[in-house]
């Protein structure tokens, strides 16, 4: 992302929230994932790959319960 750590941690529990809202619903975490994690050089997100790879981080060291 870049270095906004407090902003990092509020997307990522957003993302939790997301996980939690739509159990099993990969594309749609993914979908969510790509529009909220964005950057000054990324406005408009990672990539699908990336955004896959969020959640999964996101889901295993935030919200690991969902």
């Amino acid at each position: 992302m870049h270095d906004d750590e407090d902003g990092a941690v509020d997307r990522g529990r957003a993302q939790c929230r997301t996980i939690q809202a739509f159990p099993g619903d990969t594309d749609r975490q993914v979908a969510e994932a790509e529009r909220r994690f964005t950057s000054p050089g990324h406005p408009e997100g990672f990539g699908r790959a990336k955004a896959a790879r969020i959640v999964d981080a996101v889901h295993t060291q935030l919200c690991p319960a969902f």
